[in-house]
């Protein structure tokens, strides 16, 4: 299953097709499988949310958040080359830069310190909100030449695969920590 998210999103960012959709439609896409998920999850039964939610390895739910130090640092070179604004690529990418080196270090601290692992998630979460935050401004609310460098390729795989899998495996860990304790 997420093989073929991860093709669709792929296939969408490709095509350039977010760069003549109407605004509104990039939040949609970020949000929609995050909700989703959360209510498959809520319900009892072995539909595949709820056996995600309670079989994925608490280990690979936050190794998921690795790759966002790529990303960050995508988002700094992207800024310094004038393809991104630096209003949103300097915080965002520090900020991704710094969850994607905490998930390493949430890794080595999950088996003896659950607690500096919870601390992780929840600043690692307050800043994809943030950072999804600043980026909506300029999708949604910006004029179509602020909204324009989003839409250059690899830009979109963010709103219709990592950025939903990430807060999809913030929920993960926090519920998953939660339950050991």
């Amino acid at each position: 299953m997420l093989c073929v998210w991860f093709a669709a999103a792929l296939a969408v960012a490709a095509s350039g097709a977010l760069a003549h959709a109407p605004r509104p439609v990039v939040p949609l896409l970020l949000l929609a499988p995050v909700i989703a998920f959360a209510l498959a999850a809520r319900r009892r039964g072995d539909g595949l949310a709820r056996r995600v939610l309670e079989r994925l390895p608490l280990a690979a739910a936050i190794a998921v958040h690795v790759p966002r130090a790529l990303v960050g640092a995508a988002f700094l070179v992207a800024a310094a080359h004038g393809r991104l604004p630096r209003a949103f690529a300097l915080p965002a990418g520090y900020g991704d830069i710094l969850a994607g080196l905490g998930a390493l270090g949430a890794l080595a601290l999950l088996p003896t310190r659950p607690r500096l692992v919870r601390a992780w998630n929840l600043l690692a979460l307050v800043d994809i909100v943030l950072v999804v935050a600043s980026a909506q401004r300029f999708i949604v609310f910006g004029g179509a030449d602020a909204a324009r460098p989003f839409f250059a390729f690899p830009f979109p795989m963010l709103p219709t695969f990592l950025v939903p899998l990430v807060l999809i495996s913030h929920g993960i860990v926090a519920w998953r920590l939660r339950r050991r304790s």
